[in-house]
């Protein structure tokens, strides 16, 4: 849990553990860019089926999918969430992770 997003980032809770198998079926076949989904149409296309979630819990469920595993190489852009099987963009993207990662801790070290 992140200090002061507590709403958004406390663990998964039993429902949102019951959504998840369903969000990686999902997701699994997001092959490719051209397959990427959104946030928005992750939440959209939950709601049409009844399932009650926002983007901000969906960025945490990501975020266990990630951590754990559950897809391999899942990464996102502005174009959304897809598995990318290229290694050079692959590496690409940890690269744009780590650079971010950096730049918020040279704030937080400004802070200091």
């Amino acid at each position: 849990m992140i200090n002061g997003f507590e709403k958004e980032t406390h663990e998964l809770t039993d429902y949102e553990m019951f959504l998840l198998p369903k969000i990686v079926i999902g997701l699994k076949t997001k092959v490719g860019e051209t397959k990427a989904i959104t946030n928005k149409e992750m939440v959209d296309k939950m709601r049409l089926l009844d399932y009650k979630v926002n983007p901000a819990r969906i960025r945490k469920i990501i975020n266990h999918i990630r951590i754990n595993r559950l897809i391999i190489n899942l990464v996102s852009s502005s174009k959304g969430y897809w598995v990318e099987n290229n290694i050079d963009r692959i590496k690409s993207y940890i690269e744009s992770l780590e650079q971010r990662a950096n730049e918020i801790q040279r704030v937080a070290n400004s802070f200091k």
